[in-house]
Parts: structure tokens; C-alpha cells; sequence
């Protein structure tokens, strides 16, 4: 695999690479969400019943 570099030496990500680094912080934010005991399918509402 060819890898690209900049001038400090950090290798530039893949599409493939940066979507699944993606990917791992939608998941690492849904795991904390639920650990306050946010519900990621009634966040609309949850903030109307605030108001």
C-alpha cells in the first residue's frame, strides 16, 4: 500500500480509513449519549418538552 506523508511525518487516512474513524466516533458518542440516558430516537422530543 502506498501511504502519504506531510512534512511532520503524519500519514495522510484512506477514504476507507477516515470513514471508519468515523464511524468509531458516531458509535463512541452513541455509547456515552446512552450512558447519560439520552435516547438517540427521541432526541426531537427531548428538547420540545424542555422548551
Amino acid at each position: 500500500m502506498i501511504c502519504w506523508y506531510d512534512e511532520q511525518g503524519n500519514r495522510y487516512f484512506t477514504d476507507a480509513e477516515q470513514a471508519q474513524q468515523e464511524r468509531s466516533r458516531v458509535e463512541q458518542l452513541a455509547q456515552y449519549l446512552h450512558s447519560l440516558g439520552v435516547d438517540k430516537n427521541n432526541l426531537h422530543r427531548q428538547r420540545r418538552d424542555r422548551i
